[in-house]
């Protein structure tokens, strides 16, 4: 019995915490400098149109960034998890070994998207075919 109000009350205080995690929307002068910067260097023909910062309880910040060109870019603290959009990603967001792949094998394609996770990363391809790399850039296969 004592086990259940234990399960129970930890239950409770998850929910309860959860609860309170703060998703807000800022300006773009409310974001780390880090963020602002990147956004600068990477993409200077636009401007960030919206931001919202995801403060979880247990776990990082988190930001997303939207683009006035319709790009989003995900943000843990302030490293880059994950880039998305409609057109061609700059070649500086893109890691040397990565682009050297793409343009050796899809020569008539280019990257949209750009997951960086803890042990590979993805990129999508204007086609959506999805390639899979590890955090070295080898090419370890296509993704279901």
């Amino acid at each position: 019995m004592k086990n259940l109000i234990t399960i129970i009350t930890l239950f409770g205080f998850l929910f309860t915490t959860n609860a309170y995690a703060q998703d807000q929307m800022l300006k773009a002068d409310q974001l780390p400098n880090e963020i602002t910067e990147y956004v600068q260097q990477h993409f200077p023909d636009s401007k960030i149109s919206a931001a919202q910062k995801e403060d979880e309880i247990f776990g990082p910040v988190e930001y997303e960034v939207w683009l006035d060109n319709g790009t989003e870019i995900d943000f843990e603290k302030t490293t880059v998890t994950n880039i998305e959009s409609n057109t061609e990603l700059p070649q500086s967001v893109i890691p040397e070994n990565i682009a050297a792949y793409v343009q050796s094998n899809f020569s008539n394609n280019h990257i949209v998207s750009i997951d960086f996770d803890d042990n590979k990363q993805g990129v999508e391809l204007d086609n959506d075919m999805e390639l899979v790399f590890d955090n070295q850039g080898n090419f370890k296969g296509m993704d279901d």
